[in-house]
């Protein structure tokens, strides 16, 4: 009931907001083109509604009307399919088929999201990485499952610059020294970190379609926090819903220093891909004439209640 007014009241704004194309260099690293200077060719980077946030826990609120995030396959034999791996001077990005993926954020059996693309954003050593924060704490990687409005929009272009036309799935990867490759990150997408070493520069491959359910199984689909927000690179556009899932995923030494391993382009002022995330943004800035909140699904409430009543029925013969 939070999130869905919030949406309506937030999105609304959108439609009196020019969404008009910008353009222009952006990078990570040189001092004229960093995110602190994206403004200058990008001017939603310092707007409202701007991703990524610091997602303080105690600030949250609990929305039992959020619904497990659900993948399906749009009848399709995925074995006949391939997608494109490519390193966009950005990140390495997996670009699928249209239409071949179907996201719910509510629940549905047929979702409204259509996936278009799964990039990463990683740090130089294993402290720092992630996009979202919470509660003070930064992990070591953070993938990005981009999904289109394919109900309303009829393309992704179309989708990414209207109104309820983006929604990306968050997913916190953390280091582990000593960890099975089966459940780390990159193994659930096909093996990945096998191909990356071809990968190079502004330049792609392509690979056998991997099921993006395998993904979706490493966290628990019911138990992530939802806020209006934005793209984390240019043009920072704010017309996105995010799904940020609460379980942290396991990531190995040998795929962090793989993905550290690819190069920007020439253009940038440093050499090795490393630390592409945006620094934090205000959760409700001055400019916003709506206040922004975080919200969190009801997943861990019902672990939490399901103790309180193993507890007190442990305690009640004592009453």
């Amino acid at each position: 009931m939070y999130a869905n007014s919030l949406f309506c009241s937030a999105f609304g704004l959108l439609i009196h907001l020019s969404l008009g194309s910008a353009s222009g260099e952006w990078s990570y690293t040189n001092n004229d083109t960093k995110p602190e200077k994206w403004a200058e060719n990008f001017p939603h980077c310092d707007g409202i509604m701007q991703s990524p946030v610091h997602i303080v826990t105690s600030d949250t609120k609990l929305d039992l009307n959020l619904k497990p995030i659900t993948i399906q396959l749009n009848g399709t034999n995925l074995e006949q399919q391939t997608y494109t791996v490519a390193n966009n001077g950005h990140s390495v990005q997996v670009t699928f088929p249209d239409n071949l993926w179907r996201v719910s954020l509510h629940g549905e059996a047929e979702g409204d999201f259509c996936a278009k693309q799964l990039h990463f954003h990683w740090g130089s050593d294993s402290s720092n990485g992630s996009e979202h924060i919470i509660d003070g704490k930064q992990y070591s990687l953070e993938a990005h499952l981009v999904n289109y409005n394919c109900k309303m929009y009829r393309t992704y272009s179309e989708a990414s610059t209207s109104p309820f036309g983006l929604a990306v799935l968050g997913f916190w990867g953390q280091h582990m020294s000593t960890v099975l490759a089966t459940v780390t990150m990159l193994n659930a997408t096909g093996g990945l970190e096998t191909i990356l070493g071809n990968v190079k520069t502004q330049t792609s491959v392509n690979i056998t379609a991997f099921n993006l359910t395998d993904l979706l199984s490493l966290v628990n689909p019911a138990s992530y926090y939802r806020y209006a927000g934005s793209l984390t690179t240019p043009p920072c556009t704010p017309n996105v819903i995010w799904t940020i899932f609460t379980k942290v995923v396991p990531v190995s030494s040998e795929q962090l220093n793989l993905l550290r391993s690819l190069n920007f382009p020439s253009t940038e002022s440093r050499t090795s891909m490393e630390n592409n995330f945006r620094p934090v943004q205000m959760v409700s800035s001055a400019k916003s004439p709506l206040p922004r909140t975080i919200y969190r699904s009801a997943s861990r409430v019902f672990l939490t209640n399901s103790f309180l009543i193993v507890i007190c029925c442990l305690i009640r013969p004592f009453w």
